[in-house]
């Protein structure tokens, strides 16, 4: 991920007079996948509320990687899940955002990524409403409704939403959500400059690294991050929708090249 980073802001380097336009490969016309990726993730929302088969699932795959993690596959684990850590996506995509507003000379690309930050705060809420333990939540904590740290592991009954266990705040994943907004805000924004393989590179990677960390971690159960992603993709095609290089500026922003 460091080396096509690297190789990112290589590229980016430089300036350029030609307009800013946002790469969209699939540009949403229709708002048919959007319905469609939000009933999916209401329906996983309303499988994970009684200990139906997902949860099940989850829990067979939570006890799955705690029973067959090796010291070096642990190792491996806690470094690939880094593909995911919002912070540094978040930061990189803001970087790549202020490089192509830098080569371009407008301030288009950043408000871009303003708009996808401010829609990256329904997640929290969203966490919090749900309430599900972490996958490596132990019901023998030292207090009533707090997590330990050892086994045993919550059961399929205790891996639900709306558990008033702590730590909590499992579902949806963070982690698969940041994959998917900021590796796509950052094509989005410098899509154009990138040849293919980095693009698919960008966009693919995280999203499998990342979710093999977390399994292997147990930082999130199985369902929790398909729903991230339908959750940051809905939120993408959001973000893309928005006509960017039309959008009225204020004055202070006007003309651009006079800050840029």
């Amino acid at each position: 991920m460091i080396a096509v980073l690297d190789r990112l802001f290589r590229r980016l380097a430089g300036s350029s007079t030609a307009p800013w336009r946002p790469y969209i490969p699939f540009p949403p016309r229709s708002w048919v996948p959007d319905i469609v990726m939000l009933a999916l993730l209401i329906a996983i929302t309303a499988a994970l509320v009684e200990p139906t088969l997902l949860v099940r699932q989850d829990v067979a795959v939570r006890d799955f990687f705690a029973e067959n993690t090796p010291t070096w596959a642990w190792w491996v684990y806690r470094t690939i899940v880094w593909t995911g850590q919002g912070g540094i996506l978040g930061g990189a995509s803001l970087a790549v955002a202020g490089l192509v507003s830098y080569r371009f000379s407008t301030v288009r690309p950043l408000v871009a990524w303003v708009g996808g930050y401010i829609l990256m705060g329904f997640l929290a809420p969203f966490k919090w409403a749900t309430d599900r333990p972490a996958p490596r939540c132990g019901l023998d904590g030292p207090e009533p409704g707090r997590c330990g740290e050892s086994m045993p592991y919550v059961d399929p009954d205790h891996a639900t939403l709306f558990q008033d266990l702590f730590p909590a705040n499992s579902y949806p994943s963070g982690h698969a959500l940041n994959t998917i907004v900021w590796c796509g805000m950052i094509v989005f924004c410098a899509g154009p400059l990138l040849k293919p393989w980095l693009r698919k590179a960008i966009v693919l990677v995280p999203p499998v690294t990342a979710t093999i960390g977390m399994l292997g971690l147990n930082y999130h159960w199985f369902w929790d991050i398909p729903a991230g992603m339908l959750m940051g993709g809905i939120i993408l095609r959001l973000v893309q929708r928005v006509p960017w290089t039309r959008l009225p500026l204020p004055p202070l922003m006007e003309p651009e090249r006079k800050y840029l």
